[in-house]
């Protein structure tokens, strides 16, 4: 929820990574680097959530620390119900 509304996300991804991984990347040379980056985080999933993602969707990453590696993340990717 926010002053402009409500939203409802899907999450599609739940992994542990570290802080050298570019899981937050927003910046892409062409629409194919963009796809190949989502597949591969989706591929990381610890679960199977059967949630489709592609390119035009809006995604939201949200990580905190994770102690079980030397400077671990762990991050929940989703994406937006439209």
């Amino acid at each position: 929820s926010t002053l402009k509304g409500n939203y409802k996300w899907e999450i599609f991804s739940v992994f542990i990574t570290d802080a050298n991984d570019f899981y937050i990347d927003v910046e892409f040379a062409n629409d194919k680097e963009y796809e190949t980056f989502l597949k591969n985080r989706k591929s990381m999933s610890m679960f199977n959530t059967g949630v489709s993602i592609d390119k035009s969707d809006d995604i939201l990453t949200l990580s905190t620390c994770d102690y079980t590696r030397v400077d671990g993340r762990f991050v929940v990717m989703a994406k937006l119900v439209k």
